[in-house]
């Protein structure tokens, strides 16, 4: 077994924040479960996922929008390492003849922004736009790293409640966990929070 691969650290680096012996193997299931709980409870807390990847590489992601006239798009994933296709199609076909030519969008990667030139140039249907590209973070950024390590020792300290850390967090337990950070970590959480737009 063996953390999550969009996991926020690893197992060596999270025994070495919390001092435990990097020799002693035989918690490492415990280890792994801590991690990816501290993994999930920060991307609830944040509103997103951070890494898309695929045995270590990132994988390609499709999303589909209802374009309603708008002329930006908020990627699920980012920051976005490139675009590959977007298409326009209220048949949801999404052939050759629907794709909108890259000069026609501008990317703000940073942000996972895709913003339309000029108005009317995204159609208004049910999910007639269709993106694929690549994005998320293949290295986790280390100010969170550091708040992933932080929490994972609060949650060894509380091990013998870890099933109160595995369970779904959309009962708020996510926030309860916010709060036994220390207040710079969540300060480095509101950065990288993904805004509802």
């Amino acid at each position: 077994m063996s953390v999550d691969p969009n996991a926020l650290t690893t197992i060596a680096k999270a025994k070495s924040f919390c001092l435990a012996d990097a020799s002693v193997v035989t918690e490492d299931t415990l280890w792994e479960d801590l991690v990816d709980s501290a993994t999930k409870i920060i991307e609830s807390i944040c509103n997103r996922q951070f890494k898309y990847l695929s045995g270590g590489a990132q994988a390609t992601i499709t999303e589909y929008f209802s374009g309603e006239g708008k002329n930006k798009l908020f990627l699920k994933y980012y920051p976005v390492t490139s675009i590959t296709k977007i298409y326009d199609d209220p048949d949801r076909e999404y052939g050759a003849d629907t794709e909108i030519d890259s000069d026609e969008y501008a990317l703000w990667a940073d942000e996972g922004i895709v913003e339309f030139d000029g108005a009317g140039t995204i159609g208004s249907g049910v999910k007639n736009i269709k993106v694929t590209y690549k994005g998320g973070y293949t290295t986790t950024p280390f100010d969170l790293e550091l708040v992933c390590w932080e929490l994972v020792a609060i949650l060894y300290k509380m091990r013998d409640r870890i099933g109160v850390a595995s369970k779904s967090f959309s009962d708020g337990s996510a926030s309860y966990f916010e709060n036994l950070l220390t207040p710079q970590s969540r300060e480095v959480l509101k950065k990288y929070t993904k805004l509802d737009h």
